[in-house]
């Protein structure tokens, strides 16, 4: 039967046990010294003139009131034992209540978390063991939450940006069909540029999706960081001038680390895009000091509530940002992920004074 695997009757059944093997080692151990004492109470050592020693029994007598003894006491370790088990049995009961009742929290715990009712919260017990369970319950609840609401994100974003290019595009063709429109170069322009954002949008989901799976294949020799840092200003020369902005390499000319070039290329030119774009910065400044590759800004920095966020998923600081402004909030994720396929760590902090500072850590 199912009762018997219940955790409420393994504790009972082991609190009795353990009960009773106490009592009977108790009674046992009684038993045997009343005997013991009675055998030396019923009989008396006689000491004769020459010297010897004999042993006297008491009269028969003695043997009634033997019996009578043996039987009460017999009544009373029953009697003992009945009891004891008893207030076992009920104190098993109650402490496997204490005990599974935090237990049945969980369960119903999960019960909404599988039913995606994320915002349901469980009350402390006030048993630290099972509280730390809890506190992480909470907090998984909090991360599928805050997943959720990225998924439904998610949706919304990729559906508003496939949505503008593939009905640009219909339209574009229905007119050409019904002889509205008439295809000429421009034309034809127009519709290359929705289907080069529509390529560019499954290309960045693609690449993330292979980050993701770790199944990406780096190719690590020995790079000179100096070099990839110069070629990402040059690349960027004409956003920096526009934003007004100094991209200061202060890099060693022959600083070299061992990672895939194009993978890092594009690591630390997506942070520097990320900058240029949102951070309103005067100066950004790379450097590499103690085995980590610094990226700096002094720009607005980062509100706290989101730096521990910017490096998931379609997560945007901005949460009114568009197509103009920004994209679906990957660039930062897809950072991360190729970080973490050479082995590295990455995190972003505000600076003292004020900017951003992201650290790669090799």
């Amino acid at each position: 039967m199912k009762i018997f695997q219940t955790l409420t009757f393994k504790i009972t059944l082991g609190i009795v046990f353990i009960t009773s093997v106490i009592l009977i080692s108790i009674s046992l151990f009684a038993f045997t010294t009343a005997q013991s004492e009675f055998q030396s109470a019923s009989s008396r050592l006689v000491t004769s003139p020459d010297g010897s020693v004999f042993l006297v029994k008491q009269p028969p007598i003695v043997d009634s009131i033997r019996k009578d003894f043996n039987d009460n006491l017999e009544n009373s370790i029953a009697t003992g034992g009945i009891v004891g088990i008893s207030i076992a049995l009920v104190l098993g009961l109650f402490f496997s209540l204490i005990i599974t009742k935090p237990i049945e929290k969980l369960k119903e715990g999960i019960s909404h978390l599988r039913n995606s009712r994320y915002k349901y919260k469980i009350e402390d017990t006030g048993e630290v063991e099972i509280d730390d369970v809890i506190e992480e319950f909470n907090k998984l609840t909090l991360e599928l939450s805050a997943q959720e609401e990225l998924r439904k994100d998610l949706i919304s974003d990729v559906s508003h940006e496939l949505k503008t290019p593939i009905t640009s595009i219909i339209g574009q063709i229905q007119g050409l069909r019904d002889k509205v429109l008439s295809l000429d170069d421009q034309r034809l322009e127009l519709i290359q540029k929705d289907a080069e954002r529509l390529a560019n949008l499954v290309s960045l989901l693609q690449e993330y999706t292979k980050l993701r799976s770790k199944t990406l294949n780096l190719k690590l020799e020995e790079v000179n960081l100096f070099e990839i840092i110069e070629h990402i200003s040059k690349s960027h020369e004409s956003d920096l001038k526009k934003k007004k902005i100094t991209l200061n390499n202060k890099i060693s000319k022959d600083e070299m680390i061992k990672a895939d070039k194009a993978t890092l290329e594009r690591i630390v030119e997506n942070i520097v895009d990320n900058s240029i774009k949102y951070s309103r910065a005067k100066n950004i400044d790379i450097a590499y000091e103690n085995n980590k590759i610094i990226i700096s800004d002094d720009g607005v920095g980062i509100p706290e509530e989101d730096l521990t966020k910017i490096f998931e998923r379609f997560y945007r600081v901005e949460k009114s940002r568009n197509r103009n402004t920004g994209g679906l909030g990957l660039g930062l994720a897809l950072v991360k992920e190729m970080v973490e396929v050479h082995g590295w760590n990455i995190k972003a902090i505000n600076n003292r004074d004020k900017g951003v500072r992201f650290e790669i850590i090799l």
